[in-house]
């Protein structure tokens, strides 16, 4: 049995901006989506057919495609390019909004080329995959998200017509996820602001490079390590997509419930939902967690993870 995982993700500076070839800065996250890859049955047979277990609900491949729709175009590829084979794949999955979609195509893709014996280097896992989710997402993909399942800790990145720079930063401390507790649309956030930018071009282009000089400021303060600036800019970052409507009277409620805790707070994603991020104070990350905790808030500390992995296990 072939296991392979990749880690979720979650965006500290550059959302939506990255869509149109800018930089961002995003970390990967203590929260991995594994994926489980048998070509074997109990007996030591071929099975007779491929199925899946995507995202907690079975299928048989290709059936239910657009249920499936990464995984089922992840293997797809695969035969397409490499020639059918008979196996059961399995996985286990993260919570939403975390970055599920990539990440389980980034499993996937290390699990299968394992299975397919294609020694392939990471950035030849990041190429295959991105291919697979831009066309999954109808040619829009900045592929972020991809990097940060591939390469894992904390980047800066950029693709610039087709041009894909992964710069590795120094992983921060005293990062808390928290979940809004309100589920949004990336697909349909992102085609709203896009819709925006065709409408307001000039406003969009400088506020998006506004973003781009607070990538730039972030990831200085991210090398000095100085959270407290860190947090600034994080605020202001937030201000920025409050203004373009991605947040919500919810969630500026919540943010401004933790504020006496953090340096910083903000959206982290497509907005209106999911999870916000903050950089909280060392000293206050006990009483932050509490006060999630009595209003029943889900929220977890992000601690550093690996990118992309995969292992054998022997089949009992």
């Amino acid at each position: 049995m072939i296991h392979s995982s990749a880690p979720g993700k979650l965006m500290l500076f550059g959302e939506h901006s990255v869509i149109y070839g800018n930089p961002c800065i995003a970390t990967s996250i203590n929260k991995r989506l594994d994926v489980y890859l048998n070509d074997k049955n109990e007996n030591g047979k071929e099975l007779e057919c491929t199925t899946i277990d995507a995202l907690g609900i079975n299928a048989k491949f290709p059936s239910n495609f657009e249920q499936h729709k990464f995984l089922n175009l992840t293997i797809a590829k695969f035969f397409e390019k490499y020639g059918q084979k008979n196996f059961e794949l399995t996985t286990k999955p993260m919570p939403k909004g975390l970055g599920s979609s990539s990440a389980v195509v980034v499993a996937a893709v290390k699990a299968l080329s394992a299975l397919y014996n294609l020694t392939w280097s990471n950035d030849e896992i990041f190429k295959f995959s991105y291919e697979i989710v831009k066309e999954g997402q109808n040619g829009r993909a900045s592929g972020y998200d991809i990097a940060v399942a591939v390469y894992g800790g904390t980047i800066r990145y950029e693709n610039k017509n087709g041009d894909m720079k992964v710069k590795k930063l120094k992983n921060i401390r005293n990062l808390i996820a928290i979940d809004t507790g309100i589920k949004s649309s990336t697909t349909e956030l992102v085609r709203e602001i896009s819709e925006k930018r065709n409408k307001y071009k000039e406003i969009f282009d400088g506020i998006f490079k506004i973003i781009n000089k607070i990538v730039d400021e972030g990831e200085k303060e991210i090398m000095n390590e100085n959270y407290e600036k860190i947090g600034e800019l994080m605020n202001i970052n937030h201000g920025i997509l409050n203004a373009m409507g991605l947040s919500t009277y919810e969630i500026e409620i919540l943010i401004n419930g933790i504020k006496p805790y953090c340096y910083g707070a903000k959206i982290s994603g497509a907005g209106r939902g999911d999870y916000i991020i903050a950089i909280c104070k060392e000293q206050s990350k006990n009483d932050l967690m509490n006060y999630l905790r009595d209003r029943k808030i889900e929220a977890f500390e992000i601690l550093p993870a690996e990118g992309v992995d995969v292992k054998f296990i022997k089949n009992l």
